[in-house]
Order: C-alpha cells, then sequence, then structure tokens
C-alpha cells in the first residue's frame, strides 16, 4: 500500500460512510497528497532521532553524545559504527565489552576460534555418519547427519555440511556454528564459535564424519587392507586391539590421548566407534597394542582389517585463538593490568562494492556490481552519458558547424561539450549554443580550438559545470585508499575510551611475519628493526 493510499485510508475515517464516490474519492486523494508527504517527512526525521536507524551525520551527532567518533581516515559505514555504538551502550562488563568491540572491528577471523576440514568437496558422507564437537570447552555435541538433509549425501556440499552443523548446533542449544571457505582448490568446511576472545575454542572429538571432513591431523598410521588385528577385553576393563600379522600399522607413533576411528566392517559392531586411546605399547607383531576404553567391547580373533581406513587414527586438536598468527583479544594478566594483542590491520577498511578498493577479473562487468569508480575533482566539470563523434577534422580554422554521426541524445540547448575527453587532445568545456539535427553541433563561433581534432574524435556532453564532490559514505562508490594502521589505532582509542579508570593498558600489536622486510626463511627472519642503524 503506498503512503497516498495509506493517508486516504485515515481520511476516510473521519468521513461518514454514506458519502462515497469517484468525486469523494478525487478530494480525499488530493487532500492525502500532501498529507503522505508529512507522515514520509515526519518518519524520515524520527527515524534520525535513535541509534538504531539514525545514518550519516545524524549517526555521528548521536554517537559523539556517547564520546564516539568516525575516523575520516576510515571506511566506516554506518552499519559497522552503528554496531558499535549499541554495544558501548548495553555490554557493561569491560573484558567481555573490549572482546565485543575488537570482533566489531577485526571481524570474527581475527577474534573467534576456529577449524578448518583439511578436505575440500565433494564429501563421502553416509546416513547416519556423526561428528563430535565442542565449543568453548562445552560438553560435547554429536551432529548426526542424515540423507534426507542433503541432496545427495554420498556427494555432500560443503555448504550442505555447514548448514547440517549449524542447524543442529542450534537445536542442541549449544552456541557455534559452521560455515564455508572458498578457495581455488575447492570449498572446505569451517567450524566457528560464536565466542570472542580468550574463552573462545572448537575442538572435535571424533564421529564417523570425521574419516571424510578431517578436521584434525589424522597420524598416518592405520595399516593396510591386509593388516591384522585381535580385540580382547581386559581384567582392567580396558579393551585392547592387538597387531597380529600383514603391514605395521607403527602403533609406536600414537600417543595417549589420541583418537581411534573404528568403523570398519571387518570389527564388530559392539567394537566400532570413536575412542581415546589410555594406553601404547610399542612392539613387534603379536606384541605391540594400544588400549581404549570401551564397557560394551566383544572379543574378535584375530582377522584381517578389509579396508584401508577401517581404523584411523586422529591426533586431538583444540584450536583457541593462540593458534592464529594475529588474533584480537584482551587479557588480564595481572590486577588492573589489560593486555591487549591487535592484529596489524582491521576488517573495517572497505571491502564491499560500495567504497572499497578492489580488483575485478579481465571480464565484463556483472549487473550490479560497480565501480570502483577514480574521481577527478580537478576537472571543474562532469561528463554524462551523452555524447557523439565527429565525422570531420575540427580545428581553429573550421566553421562554427560541426558535423557529428549521431548527436540525437545531445540536448537541443545552449551547454558545453568537451572533445577528446581523457586523452592527450582533451579539449573544453566548449560552449555550443545547439543542435540543428542528429548530426550536426553549432559551437558558439567566439569559440577557437586550440587542438586540431581527427574524425572519430570522441564529443562528450557536460551535465555539470562544477567539480564533482565524492560522497562520504562511498555510495557513489569511490575509489579510497587506506591505510593499515587507521583501523588497528581506532581500536586502540575505543579500548581506551570503554576500560575503567586507573587500569593500565599494555598493547601488543601482532605481525603475520616478516615477508617483505626481507631475510624472509633465513637465520635473520623474524627481524625487529626495519630501518635505522644495527643494534650494538
Amino acid at each position: 500500500m503506498s503512503e497516498i493510499d495509506k493517508a486516504t485510508k485515515q481520511l476516510r475515517q473521519y468521513l461518514n460512510p454514506a458519502i462515497k464516490g469517484p468525486k469523494t474519492n478525487a478530494v480525499l486523494e488530493t487532500l492525502a497528497y500532501p498529507l503522505s508527504n508529512l507522515v514520509h517527512n515526519a518518519e524520515a526525521v524520527n527515524n534520525q532521532l535513535y541509534l538504531v536507524t539514525a545514518e550519516d551525520r545524524y549517526l555521528d551527532q548521536l554517537m559523539s553524545a556517547r564520546g564516539l567518533r568516525r575516523p575520516e581516515s576510515l571506511g566506516l559505514s554506518d552499519d559497522i559504527f552503528r554496531m558499535i555504538g549499541i554495544e558501548v551502550g548495553t555490554r557493561k562488563q569491560v573484558r567481555s565489552l573490549i572482546n565485543s568491540l575488537l570482533s566489531i572491528v577485526f571481524g570474527d577471523d581475527y577474534t573467534r576460534a576456529n577449524i578448518d576440514s583439511n578436505f575440500a568437496e565433494p564429501y563421502a558422507l553416509e546416513d547416519g555418519d556423526t561428528l563430535f564437537i565442542s565449543y568453548d570447552d562445552q560438553e560435547p555435541i554429536t551432529i548426526v547427519f542424515s540423507a534426507a538433509q542433503f541432496l545427495n549425501i554420498g556427494n555432500a556440499t560443503a555448504q550442505e555440511v555447514a548448514d547440517v552443523i549449524t542447524k543442529e548446533t542450534r537445536r542442541l542449544g549449544v552456541t557455534g556454528a559452521a560455515v564455508i571457505i572458498e578457495e581455488d582448490t575447492g570449498n572446505r568446511v569451517r567450524i566457528v564459535s560464536q565466542t570472542s576472545g580468550p574463552s573462545s575454542s572448537v575442538a572435535i572429538l571424533g564421529g564417523k564424519a570425521q574419516n571424510v571432513l578431517q578436521f584434525d591431523t589424522v597420524i598416518p598410521i592405520s595399516g593396510a587392507v591386509t593388516t591384522e588385528w585381535s580385540v580382547q577385553r581386559q581384567d582392567n576393563g580396558n579393551t585392547r586391539f592387538t597387531w597380529e600379522g600383514g603391514p605395521n600399522p607403527n602403533i609406536g607413533q600414537l600417543s595417549v590421548n589420541d583418537y581411534a576411528n573404528i568403523y570398519g566392517l571387518a570389527f564388530d559392531i559392539a567394537n566400532r566407534g570413536t575412542y581415546t586411546i589410555v594406553t601404547v605399547y610399542s612392539g613387534v607383531v603379536t606384541e605391540a597394542y594400544f588400549e581404549i576404553q570401551n564397557p560394551v567391547s566383544v572379543d574378535q580373533a584375530a582377522f584381517t582389517q578389509g579396508a584401508i581406513d577401517a581404523i584411523l587414527f586422529f591426533r586431538k586438536s583444540r584450536k583457541t585463538l593462540n593458534n592464529k598468527k594475529a588474533f584480537a583479544a584482551v587479557y588480564q594478566t595481572e590486577a588492573r593490568k589489560l593486555e591487549l594483542f591487535l592484529p596489524a590491520t582491521t576488517k573495517v577498511v572497505r571491502r564491499e562494492n560500495v567504497g572499497a578498493a578492489y580488483l575485478q577479473e579481465d571480464l565484463p562487468s556483472v549487473e550490479g556490481i560497480n565501480g570502483p569508480y577514480l574521481w577527478d575533482t580537478t576537472k571543474g566539470f562532469i561528463i554524462g552519458e551523452e555524447q557523439c563523434n565527429t565525422t570531420q577534422i575540427v580545428n581553429g580554422s573550421s566553421e562554427s558547424m560541426v558535423f557529428v554521426d549521431n548527436a540525437a541524445e545531445i540536448p537541443d540547448d545552449q551547454g558545453y561539450l568537451v572533445f577528446g575527453f581523457g586523452t592527450a587532445q582533451e579539449e573544453g568545456p566548449i560552449p555550443y549554443i545547439g543542435r540543428p539535427s542528429s548530426n550536426s553541433l553549432i559551437i558558439n563561433p567566439t569559440y577557437n580550438f586550440k587542438h586540431t581534432h581527427a574524425i572519430g574524435t570522441n564529443i562528450s556532453y557536460v551535465t555539470q559545470k562544477t567539480p564533482y564532490t565524492p560522497s562520504a559514505n562511498g555510495d557513489d562508490y569511490g575509489f579510497y585508499i587506506t591505510d593499515e594502521i587507521s583501523g588497528r589505532i581506532y581500536a586502540e582509542e575505543l579500548v581506551e575510551l570503554v576500560k575503567a579508570t586507573g587500569i593500565q593498558l599494555v598493547v601488543i600489536v601482532l605481525y603475520p611475519n616478516d615477508e617483505g622486510f626481507g631475510k624472509w626463511g633465513t637465520e635473520s627472519s623474524e627481524i625487529t628493526t626495519i630501518f635505522g642503524p644495527d643494534p650494538i
């Protein structure tokens, strides 16, 4: 329903229902037109009064009342700036607030733990496969993959797997999610903690789907198709798997707390599953073994495992922020002392189409993908889409009449033109006084051409004879150059603003490596002095 229709409906409420007809409707619509504009303006003004809806300079005014400023050197969008204001206004616990602000400024990659699958799609999962995940050191949850969740579970995509993990995680009442990583070698799955800061962690604890996805590092010692095992219950309650023959599974490379994924059909169903290794003995055939705890296991005499992946071993991997080369987090190491770890770069530099600086492939632009544009504010004018090309040589001795191929789009009125825009022979704005036909233009006779313009020279219509002023919020797809440290400095200012009085703040900047500084990969790597004299 349009604004006019809404206003008409409101006015009709004040009329007797018997008063109706086309003339009545015409009067109501006439009265509704200014009323609808009034309502629209009132709503627009009202939106600028609140942090969640304010935009541009109105948002800046509201944020300044909270002591927050939008740095001019950053491409800080309204959405990100608004999120910062909401966090500062609603969160009370200082460390939690700081970690939330860091998440907004630096992004999830730097502030939340994650773990990636080692294999790319497609994934040959089976109905009923499981994956055991622990987020933030909470009790593990079991993700169950069913055929109904996939178009083809035996050829599952990374997006399908990520969606199932996220939905099942939420259904179980746990905060956590999975996303996809797009790479040239194929899409992979990333499991992400939803907690920001030092308490963020993700651990994969097994499940049959782990054999396919492999989030942890598989230990390459599973033996071969013809490796033989036996299974025996022990008096202490453990279950022992002994190497009885065939290719050596190299049990000696295992460690206590590694886990075994035993899902081969040759193993009794009571002996299948994911189990933590509690004992390891390295030795020769018939003597080497590992033990697990499985209260329902059954004995099996020597048998051949039958498949290369019938039994796989994994080293447990608990991922935290400290596993990243660079991360953003605050730690309280002493009373009244905070240590702030910050990466060198932030995400608040524009990375979207609007206001971003990015390179596209050397292909025609896709509909909806614009820019970026470099605006030349020194020109003193703006050209439009209206253009044509000369069909004659034009120079200082030419007549006022200039013949062109097709000037139908150029207005038949006084205005300005530019000849050879963007070339060494560019000339203009040149005043013209009319368009007698679609194949001719009349140049102001007082103007003398300074250059000779060959046949086929482009003529562009000047739509504005003043310089262009790029939009501050980037909605005209202007090309912005932003430095790497401004975002980090802004993050430091935010933390200084919200930290309690008397708290000492120690800032530690994390650079990924010294690549680009020289000596990379040599014994002089990780140099700390880039410029200046050698240390004494």
